[in-house]
């Protein structure tokens, strides 16, 4: 039998993080030419300018000494890399989010549904999920606890006060404060809760299973994201489904789909739907408050044609699914604007990628200008595969001259791999400033 995984912390910051991280723990304090620096950590030069000109502006105590083509770190806390990891997690919102549930301590902050995600996923990859709202982690009591020994393995430092317990006792005493598992009703049965399976269910055999218990293991792998491409495929030709790829549509219709050209960016969606809605059946989604619904509800009421959509889409819900509640279908709804799938008011500058001879290069691209851009909050990237651009682009980035006729409000910019990313980056913003 394999044994435990390690916990991959680093996971837990951000890319821009983990990047810094990787580029202080290469250097120590040692002088790099920028070259052979870009070459050990797998990049180009440019990117090493950027990595150094974030670590400018970071709040660490770093000193960076530039010498022509060579540049020297240093860094007053050292460099023990469990210590570096450290001083970078601790300014990770995952990672404190983490250490309050592992605590079980009322929450340092109000953590935002973008941090929430980013640690979901990575106890994803343990068969491990939370619950905001009830302040606990769920999942096999065997992993839970490996979670718990890793976490005071690699920080003791929470759990330490005079230094007179030994590590046992602390895991015992850290293990008998936990709060018990809740159970949930899972899709009707009064006789069976899901948490009580939820531990069996990931180390039994499949073949052996029922039916039944076949579905519910397929709710608990759904719910902690740790699904693979060839069930999805199985699960796309289920009747509940089809059903939700048309309420995918319907949002397509109503709101502002980001990426609306990629047909992955549809199917993922459409995904997330069905992930929620299982969430849903078996009564562990997260629950907005009336006052939440109500703010929220005011919110979208500012938004022209509101009132319609918003009823065309608890129609599109209610004849795809069984049930559902008005506050989930709002709920719904934020989850989606909040992950970034959909905007439910059109953004303000629209660009688009219009590439002949190289679509993966467009989405390369694409995807460095939605990080790039991101601040934006009122700019959308998107990728057209037609031979026309959309009429509502207002700015249309080509690799290819061609007599089309654009119309006069949108603007065209060339653009060509040699000529770099940065001056692109550069001029984008400079326009956008002045659309906005």
């Amino acid at each position: 039998m394999a044994g435990p995984k390690h916990m991959k912390w680093q996971k837990l910051l951000s890319k821009n993080s983990q990047n810094l991280f990787l580029l202080m723990n290469q250097m120590k304090d040692l002088t790099w030419k920028k070259a052979d620096l870009a070459e050990k950590l797998g990049v180009d030069v440019k990117t090493i300018d950027r990595h150094l000109r974030r670590l400018e502006v970071i709040d660490f105590p770093v000193q960076l000494i530039y010498q022509k083509k060579s540049v020297r770190l240093i860094y007053s806390l050292g460099y023990s890399e469990p210590y570096l990891l450290f001083d970078f997690l601790i300014h990770s919102a995952s990672f404190r989010l983490l250490k309050d549930l592992i605590l079980e301590e009322k929450y340092q902050e109000n953590y935002d549904r973008p941090t929430q995600e980013r640690l979901r996923k990575w106890l994803g990859e343990y068969h491990l999920s939370f619950s905001y709202k009830k302040g606990q982690i769920f999942g096999s009591e065997r992993k839970v606890r490996y979670l718990l020994f890793s976490f005071l393995k690699d920080f003791p430092h929470f759990f330490v006060d005079d230094g007179e317990e030994s590590f046992s006792e602390i895991f015992i005493r850290l293990l008998k404060q936990r709060k018990r598992l809740s159970s949930v009703e899972i899709l009707g049965d009064n006789q069976t809760m899901f948490f009580e399976l939820f531990p069996e269910l990931l180390f039994r055999e499949e073949q052996k299973l029922s039916v039944k218990e076949k579905n519910y293991l397929c709710i608990v792998r759904l719910s902690c994201n740790v699904i693979t491409k060839k069930r999805w495929e199985r699960l796309e030709q289920t009747k509940d489904y089809r059903k939700l790829t048309i309420v995918t549509e319907k949002l397509d219709s109503f709101f502002w789909l980001n990426s609306d050209f990629e047909t992955f960016n549809k199917q993922r969606i459409t995904q997330v739907l069905y992930q929620e809605w299982l969430r849903y059946s078996i009564g562990i989604q997260e629950r907005l408050s009336d006052e939440e619904v109500q703010e929220y509800q005011q919110t979208l009421n500012t938004f022209p044609n509101a009132k319609e959509k918003l009823h065309q889409f608890r129609l599109a819900i209610q004849q795809a699914l069984t049930h559902p509640s008005v506050s989930w279908g709002l709920n719904l709804l934020k989850t989606m604007q909040e992950r970034g799938y959909l905007e439910v008011h059109p953004p303000s500058v629209k660009i688009v990628l219009l590439f002949r001879f190289d679509h993966e290069e467009a989405r390369r691209l694409a995807r460095i200008l939605d990080t790039a851009l991101r601040h934006r909050k009122r700019t959308s990237i998107h990728v057209c595969t037609r031979s026309k651009p959309p009429h509502y682009a207002d700015l249309i980035i080509t690799d290819h001259f061609s007599p089309l006729a654009y119309s006069k409000e949108q603007k065209t910019y060339f653009y060509h791999s040699s000529l770099g990313v940065e001056q692109l980056l550069k001029d984008l913003d400079e326009w956008i400033s002045l659309k906005l």
